[in-house]
This record gives C-alpha cells, sequence and structure tokens, in this order.
C-alpha cells in the first residue's frame, strides 16, 4: 500500500498562525478568544484566521493577510506548529503494516522541517503539487487540488473538517464517480470509509 499525505494533513500550522496574527498584529483581532482544536475544526472557512474574527475585512482581503503571513512568517509558523493525532495514526500503521508513505510538502520551508526532524525519517518526503504518484491520497482541503479529475482508482482521505464537508455537501467537489472514494476520517472518533 502507498500514501502520499499533505503536509497541512499531519502538522497542524493553523493554530501557529493564528497565534501570531493575535501576537504581532493585534490591531486586526476583534476578540480573543483561545484557540482550540474543536473551533480548528469546526470553522466554515478554511483560512484559519477567521477564527479571530478580524473585524470588517472581506474574505478576500482575509486570504491576502493570511498569503501574507504565509509569505513573510512561515518559518515561525513551522517552529510554533505541532502534530496532528493522523500524524500518530499514520505512524502507528507504518510500523504494523508494509506501507510507503511519502508527505508532500509545497514548498522547501515543509520540505526542510520535515527532513531536520528525526521522528518523521520512516517517511519519504517530496514537494509536489502532483496527486498522481501514489495510489491513496491523505489531503488537507479538498478544492486545493485542481488536478483531482485526473485521479482514477484511488481513494481520498479528507480530515473531518467542517470546510470539507461543507464543500461535498453543497456540490462544489470537482469531480466524482466511482473510481473516486471521498472519505473523511476521525468523524466521531472512528475511521469512517
Amino acid at each position: 500500500m502507498k500514501l502520499l499525505i499533505d503536509f497541512d494533513v499531519i502538522i497542524n500550522t493553523d493554530i501557529a498562525s493564528c497565534n501570531i496574527i493575535k501576537n504581532k498584529y493585534s490591531k486586526l483581532v476583534s476578540n480573543d478568544i483561545e484557540i482550540t482544536k474543536d473551533i480548528i475544526v469546526n470553522r466554515y472557512n478554511p483560512n484559519p484566521l477567521e477564527i479571530i474574527s478580524i473585524e470588517d475585512i472581506s474574505e478576500d482581503n482575509l486570504n491576502k493577510i493570511y498569503d501574507e503571513l504565509i509569505s513573510s512568517e512561515y518559518f515561525e509558523i513551522l517552529q510554533n506548529s505541532f502534530d496532528t493525532n493522523i500524524f500518530f495514526y499514520l505512524s502507528l500503521i507504518y510500523d504494523i503494516e508494509n506501507i510507503s508513505i511519502t508527505i508532500r510538502c509545497k514548498n522547501t520551508l515543509e520540505y526542510n522541517y520535515i527532513k531536520n526532524n528525526t521522528k518523521y525519517n520512516k517517511f519519504n518526503i517530496i514537494v509536489s503539487n502532483d496527486l498522481d504518484l501514489i495510489y491513496d491520497c491523505y489531503i488537507f482541503k479538498i478544492y486545493d487540488h485542481t488536478n483531482i479529475k485526473k485521479i482514477k482508482n484511488k481513494k481520498i482521505y479528507l480530515p473531518n473538517f467542517r470546510f470539507n464537508e461543507m464543500l461535498l455537501s453543497v456540490g462544489n467537489l470537482i469531480y466524482m464517480d466511482n473510481d473516486i472514494s471521498i472519505i473523511n476520517i476521525f468523524k466521531n472518533n472512528k475511521l469512517k470509509g
């Protein structure tokens, strides 16, 4: 069995992103809520900055702020990020079963973060946007992958974030047929398939 895992599926950068905005750019934050896993998972917008309720900023501008944050502060974000439960699950099945796991990074900062941390040494690492490399995929956001139509005979696993469920429920999935299975994982603390 071969799996391709998005970096964001195993490393939570959302809480660190929100904390940097709260600490360095507090004038943009309208409230000082504690950012918890439940808040992260239940948000409607994939942009994590939505959860700190930046006032009077359109979704487009909020996305621009997030993109600028990633461009200028990503190294610090990574240093304050942590492993997800999915990472621990994948580590366990890697140790028990004969599977090949490849972590797909979006850039060299993510690549170096994985490469320089010994707990990830058992996994392969690539920097790529191609989903056609490995049999099954764990992806963070369904709409990040415009080439999803190319995928045949693979399973796509989505973390159980509300924004993924909303996209599937309103029909924004680009392509779906019998060759593609969309599976929410860790819903109600069980694997669903």
